[in-house]
């Protein structure tokens, strides 16, 4: 009697620990995540999700990547044929669009106010839309001008090296045709200012903003409050003259070229060149013979550097949230951001994670950490960003071409303005 109830309490607890076991299996979740193909990230992230999936044996990450020019595409073909993936990459001036359009899931039930603040500002007003928080940033960027030291020292030139003594762009121009130089016929051997970003709203449109007296008048924002026109904003008179001092630097001075080929200021045929902080990375590993300094974005009345990078959202139609956070948090925690930055070197969203490193403590990458945390702000947040994005940079290459400035302005603001009424309906 005694032998038949050890095994019927045996086999009670062989039972339990099926059913148990069973259970785990059910509870295990997959999350599919969107990301891009562009390496380094690409190999980072998959380190990164390896970790993640050791720590949490319950959930799996299905990745599927495309490149960088498809993401905003298949993030869109993906909720309209409602399958969308958990967790999308989010290029961060996207994020209003995003949230619009109802893509997004709102994570600020998902952190506390002391998580937000270890944030940089302009990453948190990036990821952010109608006050509320839908993606959080896994690094940052902020512009300035690389100079190649040996061209500044021959001219006699010493470019500034704290923000509070930074040219304005009247007095740079000076200094462009300093250093630009021309043969006989008068043909350019060597540019003063070349851009990582050619006839773009990332890099020009922060000399327009610059045109504002303050960062609350009507140039600067580029874009009213409430997001429904951009006349008075980006056709101000002060914007005017600014679009047309950008157009003088490719026509009248001719200092900065109208097209680009790769690595002209890598190759000594710039004097300044107008890019990110990652750059330098680029220039310690391929060309460690360009004796480059730093200097901080010039501006006409109120400084300014356009930021913004790459964020992770979790999609509105996730059935797994918890986790889907749980991921989104892994993937730009403290920990995981400063190993990312140490592949990419580039500028991390975080605090916590300039305490740990001293790459920005001095000149010349300093510059890069101040100008983002002092006059960083994010490009013009719109749930019409795309288009917005899209026509600006029309714009701009047509007025570097040599296009009447009013002409092309006054285009391209009734264009806009009529896209943004579609979305305030």
């Amino acid at each position: 009697m005694k032998k038949s109830r050890i095994i019927f309490v045996l086999l009670i607890l062989l039972l339990s620990c099926m059913v148990f076991t069973f259970a785990l299996a059910e509870e295990k979740v997959t999350l599919r995540v969107l990301l891009y193909t562009t390496q380094p990230p690409a190999s980072m992230h998959d380190e990164l999700i390896e970790k993640f999936e050791k720590e949490n044996p319950n959930i799996s990450i299905s990745v599927r990547r495309v490149p960088f020019g498809e993401l905003y595409r298949q993030t869109t073909i993906s909720v309209a044929s409602d399958d969308p993936p958990d967790v999308f990459y989010v290029d961060g001036p996207m994020t209003a669009s995003y949230a619009y359009n109802k893509i997004l899931l709102p994570l600020d039930d998902y952190y506390t106010e002391e998580e937000l603040k270890d944030f940089l500002l302009a990453s948190i007003k990036e990821g952010s839309y109608n006050g509320k928080l839908y993606s959080v940033p896994e690094r940052q960027s902020a512009i300035a001008l690389f100079y190649n030291k040996d061209y500044t020292d021959a001219a006699g030139i010493y470019p500034p090296k704290e923000l509070e003594n930074a040219w304005t762009w009247p007095e740079f121009l000076e200094v462009l045709k300093k250093v630009t130089k021309r043969d006989e016929d008068g043909n350019v051997q060597t540019w003063g200012l070349t851009q990582v970003s050619k006839h773009t709203l990332y890099s020009d449109l922060t000399i327009i903003r610059s045109a504002g007296q303050s960062k609350n008048s009507l140039t600067y924002k580029a874009i009213s409050d409430d997001k429904t026109t951009v006349s008075g904003y980006l056709d101000s008179p002060e914007a005017k003259e600014a679009f047309q001092f950008l157009q003088d630097l490719h026509q009248k001075y001719k200092v900065t070229p109208l097209e680009q080929t790769p690595d002209m200021f890598e190759n000594g045929m710039s004097v300044f060149h107008m890019s990110p902080g990652h750059t330098s990375g680029r220039l310690e590993k391929e060309f460690p013979d360009l004796n480059w300094g730093v200097t901080p974005l010039p501006y006409f009345n109120t400084p300014i550097t356009h930021t913004g990078s790459f964020h992770f959202g979790v999609s509105r139609k996730t059935e797994h949230p918890d986790e889907a956070v749980q991921f989104v948090k892994f993937m730009t925690n403290t920990e995981n951001s400063k190993y990312f930055y140490e592949g990419v070197l580039q500028l991390p969203a975080r605090f916590s994670v300039f305490e740990q490193i001293d790459r920005y403590d001095d000149y010349p990458l300093k510059i890069f950490y101040d100008s983002m945390v002092e006059w960083g702000e994010p490009r013009p947040r719109m749930p019409a960003y795309r288009e917005y994005e899209s026509l600006v940079n029309d714009m701009l290459k047509n007025i570097n071409l040599g296009e009447d400035v009013d002409k092309a302005l006054d285009y391209t603001v009734k264009k806009i303005n009529n896209i943004l009424l579609r979305y305030s309906r």
